[in-house]
């Protein structure tokens, strides 16, 4: 269970906004550590600017919302 919120990141993108064509966030395609699930997340840019994340690196969840079948996270910590 101590290990649910720790996801290893395989996959990132570019969110853009329909309107004006600008990223807002970050797609990130991970893998709960725990679970063993692959989930799509996204990282907003101040956040995400806050503390980077690269592909192959392991971020611990502390916070998320979701909105329908999207989850955003709004709090994590890179652990490695």
């Amino acid at each position: 269970q101590a290990d649910r919120p720790k996801l290893l990141v395989h996959e990132m993108y570019p969110v853009n906004r329909k309107s004006d064509d600008k990223q807002f966030a970050w797609a990130v395609v991970a893998q709960s550590i725990g679970s063993g699930k692959m989930e799509r997340y996204t990282i907003r840019l101040p956040l995400f600017k806050t503390a980077p994340v690269q592909v192959g690196q392991i971020i611990k969840c502390l916070k998320y919302e979701m909105y329908k079948q999207w989850y955003t996270i709004t709090s994590y910590q890179v652990l490695c």
